[in-house]
């Protein structure tokens, strides 16, 4: 099926491309723009060996009220924020929001009820989630009567996505337990506390969701992060979980689809199948093959999984230098796979932090205490491996990150970074640095899915290079961007045509717009 419709949404600020700086300068400019939304004394004792390790961790960004500039959900130990965007900066207007306290710990905004607005749905510890609608002018908590189970849980991420195909939107919610597990590192038979449950909400179009319990593991996984895996084939896409604990419990497993449910993959057969104290995903095609590749991050070496076909991935982080660490590097939490510097290719972040309290035991019974500042990493993307010039872009610091998203908030086509914190305000980090063409895209259909979740967008060069992008709603660690994808081509401006491939296997078939701008391809 070809389409040949295109609208332009234009750029707000005017863009230059070029002007390198090489390496002595930074790609990101700290903005002046201070989210609040976090105890500034960060992580609050609630009983003995016990604290908030998530809470207040993930990002939500999204535009919210449709003026066109993306807004920034802060969730917090309290009362959680919003911040409107626009040409200025941000503004703090929460009157939005319920006014409820909550240990919020992340979430992911969608249109679940297919009105055309960003509704957003709020994941905690010991206290049932939320999901709140928007109404245009504020949300309203429809958790109770949209059927979201109402019980107390520990959750982080929350993934929109079509699962069934029927032309909705539906949630995987993904559990875990909030707790330092002491002993668990040095005690071979410590037995773990079961952790909250994983939940696929089925979208039954009428505003209501009803809930399919995952029983595929006895016991329960404790779920840190998860991404709906699609192929462009329009079959039903695969659920990939990414586990903590993994060594010592259940490590991250493949689900694919079956009957009405998604039963395991053979593990092993995928090389994703692996035991890790996995924390975040991000999605994206790193070689070129148009199939996704995962970038994870772990309690120590973080891990890119590099696809060589379908449900087939082998461990390229080594390889590539993503597995040189700093010293002081222990615990990553957000990742995000990017074309930040508009170069065509795509770079990694990684968003670091201690547990507070926690106890590294090494082979000789040596306690190994957890570095109190543990650094951000950004892995610039050379071509042939990756370089962390994390510390020379002015990421260094001792931030105690969790979650991270990167979009163009001040719309001058370079990524921005919002972190999270847990020991005082999140902030905004500008990118400064384009060496290249761009082009963003959105997408919009008829129905329940308004904004072509769980599509993939391959742009092509009149030369056969591919560029492919997924539009994903959840991801990082428990973290959420806008529906957008962002494509860098360099100093390429010889772009042949888009295509689209439908979550239910439909495609579109675009002209190339000008590029340096962001679109609306429209079904």
């Amino acid at each position: 099926m070809i389409f040949m419709l295109f609208s332009c949404v234009e750029s707000q600020v005017e863009v230059v491309i070029g002007g390198d700086c090489g390496d002595n300068c930074s790609r990101f400019e700290r903005g002046e723009e201070v989210l609040s939304g976090q105890n500034p004394q960060g992580y609050a004792p609630i009983e003995e060996n016990t604290i908030y390790n998530f809470v207040g961790g993930g990002i939500v960004v999204a535009d919210f009220n449709a003026d066109g500039w993306d807004d920034v959900f802060l969730p917090t130990q309290v009362q959680d924020e919003l911040y409107w965007g626009g040409e200025d900066g941000f503004e703090k207007d929460s009157s939005w929001l319920p006014q409820d306290e909550i240990l919020s710990v992340g979430g992911a905004a969608a249109d679940y009820d297919g009105d055309g607005d960003f509704d957003l749905f709020v994941t905690t510890n010991f206290a049932p989630d939320r999901l709140y609608r928007n109404e245009g002018d504020g949300f309203v908590d429809v958790s109770q009567e949209s059927g979201i189970i109402l019980e107390a849980a520990d959750t982080a991420p929350a993934v929109w996505g079509d699962f069934d195909l029927d032309g909705d939107l539906d949630l995987f919610v993904g559990g875990h337990l909030d707790h330092l597990f002491e002993g668990s590192q040095s005690n071979p038979d410590y037995e773990f506390p079961e952790a909250s449950r994983n939940i696929v909400y089925d979208n039954q179009g009428d505003g209501t969701f009803t809930p399919v319990v995952m029983e595929y593991y006895e016991p329960e996984p404790y779920t840190l992060a998860a991404a709906w895996l699609s192929y462009g084939d329009g079959e039903r896409p695969d659920l990939y979980l990414v586990n903590d604990f993994g060594p010592l419990v259940i490590g991250n497993r493949l689900l694919i689809p079956k009957n009405e449910g998604y039963a395991p993959y053979d593990t092993g057969a995928s090389g994703i199948e692996v035991d890790m104290y996995g924390m975040g995903v991000s999605i994206g095609d790193v070689n070129g093959d148009q199939l996704p590749d995962l970038w994870l991050s772990n309690w120590m070496q973080p891990k890119l999984f590099m696809s060589t076909g379908k449900r087939e991935w082998y461990n390229a982080g080594a390889s590539l230098g993503l597995e040189k660490m700093r010293d002081l590097q222990r615990f990553s939490w957000g990742t995000a796979l990017v074309d930040f510097e508009n170069d065509g290719d795509l770079d990694a972040w990684l968003g670091y932090g201690p547990l507070p309290g926690f106890e590294e035991i090494s082979e000789d019974d040596e306690i190994l205490d957890d570095a109190p500042v543990q650094p951000d990493a950004f892995f610039l993307n050379t071509g042939d491996s990756f370089i962390d010039k994390g510390g020379r872009w002015g990421l260094n610091d001792d931030n105690v990150t969790r979650g991270g998203v990167f979009s163009d908030l001040n719309r001058d086509g370079v990524l921005d970074l919002v972190r999270s914190s847990m020991l005082g305000p999140a902030e905004v980090f500008w990118g400064t640095q384009n060496l290249g063409n761009w082009l963003e895209i959105e997408l919009r259909d008829e129905g329940m899915n308004r904004f072509g979740i769980g599509s993939r967008i391959d742009v092509f060069h009149v030369d056969g290079r591919t560029w492919t992008q997924w539009i994903v709603c959840g991801d990082s660690f428990a973290s959420s961007g806008p529906p957008r994808a962002h494509f860098g081509f360099g100093e390429d401006s010889d772009i042949d045509r888009i295509e689209v491939h439908w979550p239910d296997g439909s495609q579109g078939l675009y002209t190339t717009p000008k590029l340096n701008q962001r679109i609306m391809l429209v079904r």
